[in-house]
């Protein structure tokens, strides 16, 4: 299965205290699966 990864997750990694469940469930996916989309990069450049 295919994840389109949202910039909601992608900020989890950027927090003080970020959500475990979070960081575990995105550790055990392999990483061929997941996708930024184009709108999620450019929230990252501007800043998340």
């Amino acid at each position: 299965m295919t994840y389109l990864i949202d910039t909601c997750v992608m900020s989890e990694f950027v927090k003080k205290a970020p959500n475990p469940q979070v960081s575990q469930w995105f550790n055990q996916q392999p990483i061929e699966q997941l996708f930024l989309s184009s709108i999620t990069i450019a929230e990252i450049k501007k800043g998340i």
